[in-house]
């Protein structure tokens, strides 16, 4: 009878420290970390690739050909508007000018002796008039006399436009002189030289290029924007940027135009997306597109929350076909440190909002795994359907609480992302309500 009695407080200790084993296992069979949802802004910045440009940039050219004798400026050279900054052989446009004046000064001459001429046939027109009116001479002698005078004040007349013919012929020449000393026509600094001295420009059908001259103390930073973001540059939205030459120095302007003409990247383009918080050299990876999070839009490949959630603050995809509009950035340049041509990462804010429901990033990545859902017996939920609201740029997503032991999905429709917090359209999430961020099985 003990025997027997033994043997079932036995087997039920045995029953008991299973049972004890599975609820143990059952009160946390996996880990499980969670993060709040938060009130606060949410600022969208758009990562692309920009080239600097001068705001005004001219191509100094020569309009007569001869041969170069001076150059009095070269690259780099700062140059004032009116300085001299080459010269050509005047040789020969001297003495176009002293033939010039030389023809004027003797079509004055001839205009001279026609009006002697004309002086004194219209002192024997009116002597002939006299003796006429005295029937001392015939008519016809003072037909004749008539015609002598009109002759004369005709040849006159020609004489005179030949004078002023003459002063248009020195007038060129002296043009065409002065025009062998070629000055700057803006403030600003020599990009480009084309010529050396003693080289010989033509400029019979078009005017030749000697030197391009930039006026670097402003400049335009024309960025190329993803189709998807470019709705959310805005004009007068602050733009900061960096150029890799000039190490991280971080450089400021203002948008001042996107223009509408749209660019198309046939054979593909690797768009950037970037957020608040990515570094230069962490940008240089990617050069043109659209900023990170759940809601990326336009023809570039669209990030997921998977990615944009993981922190990095920047992702790339291949879109073929891309297509990018130009933003342009305008920039102060009076301390003359950025070149122009330069390529510069530029920072462009897509939208702000500046009070929402912020959902944490990682929490609209994560989605519980097969494996978790079998550790605790709970069946597989399905996703929420992703849809795109269009114009209002929203989407669909899904978060996760952890209540007694089980993952509750909850729908939300999101808006605008940065590189940690999603804003939360509509939705159940409440601030302060803790979401799960990653899950994974408790190794036994």
């Amino acid at each position: 009878m003990r025997t027997r009695i033994l043997a079932a407080v036995i087997a039920a200790a045995v029953v008991l420290g299973i049972a004890l084993v599975l609820i143990s296992r059952r009160g946390q069979p996996v880990r499980v970390a969670t993060a709040a949802a938060t009130e606060g802004p949410v600022a969208r910045q758009v990562l692309a690739a920009g080239t600097l440009e001068p705001v005004r940039m001219v191509e100094v050219g020569v309009q007569v050909s001869g041969t170069v004798s001076e150059l009095p400026a070269d690259f780099n050279t700062i140059v004032k508007a009116g300085q001299i900054i080459a010269k050509l052989d005047p040789a020969v446009y001297q003495s176009q000018l002293e033939a010039a004046r030389g023809q004027l000064a003797q079509a004055r001459a001839e205009a001279t002796q026609a009006q002697t001429i004309l002086d004194d046939r219209n002192t024997k027109l009116k002597r002939a008039e006299e003796l006429a009116g005295q029937q001392l001479i015939a008519q016809s002698e003072l037909d004749d006399a008539r015609v002598a005078m009109q002759e004369a004040a005709a040849d006159l007349e020609g004489r005179q436009a030949a004078i002023k013919s003459a002063r248009a012929a020195v007038k060129q020449a002296q043009v065409d002189l002065e025009r062998t000393v070629v000055r700057s026509p803006i403030d600003g600094i020599v990009v480009n030289r084309a010529v050396d001295v003693g080289q010989t420009v033509a400029a019979t059908l078009q005017s030749p290029t000697l030197f391009t001259i930039a006026d670097v103390r402003t400049m335009n930073l024309l960025t190329e924007v993803n189709e998807g973001e470019v709705g959310g540059v805005q004009k007068g939205s602050e733009v900061t940027f960096q150029v890799e030459s000039l190490g991280d120095q971080t450089f400021h302007g203002k948008v001042t135009d996107v223009r509408l003409q749209p660019y198309a990247d046939q054979a593909g383009a690797v768009v950037a997306v970037a957020t608040t918080g990515t570094t230069g050299s962490a940008a240089a990876t990617g050069a043109a597109g659209s900023a990170g999070g759940s809601n990326a839009s336009g023809t570039a490949a669209t990030t997921s929350n998977a990615t944009s959630a993981s922190g990095g603050g920047s992702s790339t995809a291949t879109a073929p076909g891309a297509v990018t509009y130009t933003a342009v950035v305008g920039v102060d340049n009076q301390d003359g440190r950025l070149a122009p041509g330069g390529t510069a990462i530029v920072t462009l804010n897509s939208g702000t909002r500046p009070h929402v429901v912020r959902l944490p990033n990682t929490a609209l990545s994560f989605r519980p795994s097969p494996a978790v859902l079998e550790e605790i017996g709970q069946k597989a939920v399905p996703a929420a359907a992703a849809a795109d609201a269009g114009e209002s740029r929203t989407r669909t997503g899904q978060v996760w609480r952890f209540e007694n032991h089980r993952f509750v999905p909850l729908d939300v429709v999101t808006g605008l992302s940065d590189d940690r917090w999603t804003e939360m359209v509509s939705g159940p999430v409440q601030p302060g309500d803790a979401l799960v961020t990653s899950a994974g099985v408790d190794p036994r």
